[in-house]
């Protein structure tokens, strides 16, 4: 997913600093953190204009014209998402959370990731953090940021403690490690001078219709390999102190049709997705694929459909199925769970 939010201002390219220049060099020594989230992704949040509004029904993939479009191409009666509105209330810095200023942090679980964190598709109440808020009766903040890399959610982790302190509790899920976040330093000037500074960024999603014609090579792999080594070793050291629970990539998880009893389970991803026994066809089938999606009994598809898939599925046609979408609840439902139990 290479843009989450559709709503954009124009924004001038602002004053990029000269690092080649020694007098620049020491004007800037001292930048601090900005957060990244998607109010401030090649824009300053100043010019963002989605932030403080009661309500946003669509966001990112999950579109309104994706969604009538499965509608056209005839998704059944039974998906859930015909009768059901997600809304999405974004505070002003660009989460779906809280305004920060009345967050008793001390007393406040947080959890750091991208659009899986973010619950993209999904209703609030159904997003993993408030599944881990209902399982350790707690408030948890969602500081989950669509399209995010390791860097994005590192910088907020640093940002979040200088601003307001370690909270109660850290979540962290990692996202996809080839992501890569490039950054410039910015500063308006004249009519724009009212716009703090910032860390203007863009990020790099490998296989996104934005990025196809990216360059991909052992270079910017080592690079991104060795940032989210140094960012989750650099994570466990500064909240050896606080409790703490996290998961290195969102290939996380299985449904446990997949498992094969013979094979170690430590084999498999840390989160088994139940698949009740009345859906036995999956444990024939092992993997949905389109080519298997128009053996299964009605009764599977409406389960598939509703607890493992989110609303934002690209498409649907009636014998192969639906495609690409993030997370339904069910999964949100037990990473959360897995998380909680890991708290240390």
């Amino acid at each position: 997913m290479s843009s989450f939010i559709n709503n954009i201002m124009t924004v001038k390219p602002g004053k990029l600093i000269d690092w080649a220049n020694p007098l620049e060099q020491d004007q800037h020594q001292n930048m601090g953190l900005s957060w990244m989230s998607e109010a401030n992704v090649s824009r300053p949040v100043e010019k963002c204009n989605f932030l403080n509004k009661d309500m946003l029904f669509w966001i990112g993939s999950d579109t309104e014209t994706n969604y009538n479009k499965l509608i056209k191409q005839g998704i059944p009666e039974y998906w859930r998402f015909h009768k059901k509105v997600i809304p999405y209330k974004i505070n002003s810095f660009g989460f779906r959370a809280p305004e920060f200023d009345t967050v008793d942090w001390k007393n406040s679980y947080v959890i750091l990731g991208c659009s899986h964190v973010f619950g993209v598709g999904t209703a609030y109440e159904e997003t993993i953090g408030q599944y881990i808020a209902r399982e350790l009766d707690s408030p948890v903040i969602n500081m989950g940021v669509g399209s995010a890399t390791t860097t994005v959610i590192y910088n907020n982790l640093l940002k979040l403690i200088k601003d307001y302190g370690k909270p109660k509790g850290v979540f962290i899920l990692w996202t996809y490690p080839t992501r890569q976040t490039l950054v410039n330093y910015t500063v308006f000037e004249d009519e724009d001078n009212w716009i703090e500074p910032f860390w203007r960024r863009t990020d790099i999603i490998p296989g996104s219709e934005l990025h196809k014609d990216f360059t991909i090579d052992d270079a910017y792999l080592n690079k991104c390999f060795y940032d989210r080594s140094i960012y989750i070793e650099s994570a466990k050291q500064i909240l050896h102190d606080t409790p703490f629970s996290m998961i290195s990539s969102p290939r996380c998880w299985v449904m446990s049709s997949n498992i094969n009893p013979v094979k170690k389970i430590d084999n498999y991803p840390q989160v088994i997705i139940p698949v009740p026994i009345k859906h036995q066809i999956f444990h024939k089938l092992k993997f949905i694929n389109a080519s298997s999606w128009h053996t299964l009994p009605e009764e599977s598809k409406e389960w598939y459909l509703n607890e493992i898939r989110a609303r934002d599925i690209s498409s649907w046609n009636n014998k192969s199925g639906p495609k690409h979408s993030h997370w339904g609840r069910l999964i949100h439902k037990c990473i959360g769970k897995t998380m909680a139990k890991n708290l240390k």
